[in-house]
């Protein structure tokens, strides 16, 4: 894992890549440090929208075969067949090309998965949550230190022990047990994601060289954080070459001049 400031002759990474951000909540503060060790799939698009463009592909060619044989039998067609057969195939033109571009993201978001994964960059940043659904990271890059990075969060990885305690409270799929694990879960969330309405630290790492999309993922744990905030608010307070308020100066109002 590259940790050092990457050399002279690196230039920005990243600039002009479509982002994925990923809020990893881990369990432990020793988490959140770890190693990345694995990151699970992109969301794979569902059956019937990667087979969409079947829907006018049918119609088309069978219109088109109709007109065929009709031609060859000699038998007359109404007019609308062939504005029928244009649309037909312009909208299979047109979803062969949104399925096209469908997979296209999809092969750049596991290249940028896997680039991550090869070489990834530890920095921090902030993350803040507007609303339940909606969470904006920022962090800056060695290679950019300048510039400041905001990206909204596209995927929240709940690994703080949920699914485990779930489980042994019966889970949702026993109905009686199925108010008391949405009451848990809910409560869960409150407890140990990012607090509402304030920049909550999260370790960071992204992509030396990023490929096809520039994944960042981000790691919150609820007492790591407040370390973070502590000791940030720590070295505030401490002036200036550590002294404490007061120190070096005691004494000094009663001291006598010596000769």
């Amino acid at each position: 894992m590259t940790t050092g400031a990457p050399g002279p002759d690196r230039t920005s990474r990243g600039r002009g890549l479509p982002s994925t951000v990923l809020l990893e909540v881990v369990e432990s503060p020793e988490a959140v440090e770890a190693p990345i060790g694995d990151l699970p799939p992109a969301p794979r698009r569902s059956a019937v929208r990667r087979l969409a463009w079947l829907v006018p592909f049918v119609p088309a060619v069978a219109l088109i075969a109709w007109q065929q044989v009709a031609q060859w039998q000699g038998w007359g067609l109404p007019r609308w067949t062939a504005w029928a057969t244009m649309v037909a195939v312009a909208a299979t033109a047109a979803a062969a090309l949104l399925e096209h571009l469908a997979q296209r993201r999809e092969s750049a978001e596991a290249r940028g998965r896997a680039a991550l994964l090869a070489d990834p960059v530890r920095t921090t940043g902030s993350v803040e949550v507007a609303a339940r659904d909606s969470a904006t990271l920022t962090y800056t890059r060695a290679d950019d230190p300048v510039r400041a990075r905001t990206a909204r969060v596209d995927q929240v990885l709940d690994r703080s022990g949920r699914d485990a305690a779930d489980r042994a409270r019966g889970g949702a799929d026993d109905d009686a047990a199925a108010p008391v694990a949405e009451d848990y879960v809910e409560d869960h969330v409150e407890d140990t994601h990012p607090r509402p309405g304030r920049h909550e630290p999260v370790a960071v790492w992204y992509a030396t060289a990023p490929s096809g999309t520039d994944v960042v993922l981000a790691r919150y744990e609820r007492r790591w954080a407040d370390e973070v905030l502590a000791s940030l608010s720590d070295d505030a307070a401490s002036p200036p070459g550590g002294l404490a308020p007061g120190e070096g100066t005691e004494g000094s109002a009663d001291a006598e001049p010596t000769d």
